[in-house]
């Protein structure tokens, strides 16, 4: 099976009135079978991260947690244009820490049926 190719992988943190900081992970991809690069959503599902294209259905892709940990260190934490913020260490470490947080979801970490095998998408990173 073809790689998740990842093209843009970015952590931006931007200022909110009631929560103090937002944090938004924004990845781009190309999907297994696919050749456009698309904006990428991530959801939790039994026993990995679930990535698929935030616009349009073409392509998905089955990531294991571990795997997703490693996309989000790689992940460069910038801050928003509109509403910009110091980036310093700590609210990096935080900004990371939020993003991995997928990882660490019930679904993500549940037990599976003994029957249930997904097949795994391997993640290559060119950004």
């Amino acid at each position: 099976m073809k790689p998740l190719r990842i093209i843009s992988n970015k952590i931006i943190v931007s200022t909110h009135t009631t929560l103090g900081l937002f944090i938004d992970h924004r990845v781009e991809a190309i999907f297994p079978g696919c050749r456009k690069t698309q904006r990428c959503i991530v959801s939790a599902m039994a026993g990995s991260v679930w990535v698929k294209p935030l616009y349009g259905y073409n392509g998905t892709a089955n990531v294991q947690p571990k795997r997703w940990e490693c996309v989000v260190d790689s992940a460069v934490v910038v801050s928003d244009q509109l509403f910009p913020v110091e980036i310093t260490p700590l609210i990096a470490d935080k900004a990371r820490q939020d993003a991995k947080s997928i990882c660490n979801c019930p679904a993500v970490n549940a037990e599976c049926h003994p029957d249930y095998n997904p097949e795994y998408t391997d993640v290559s990173m060119e950004g």
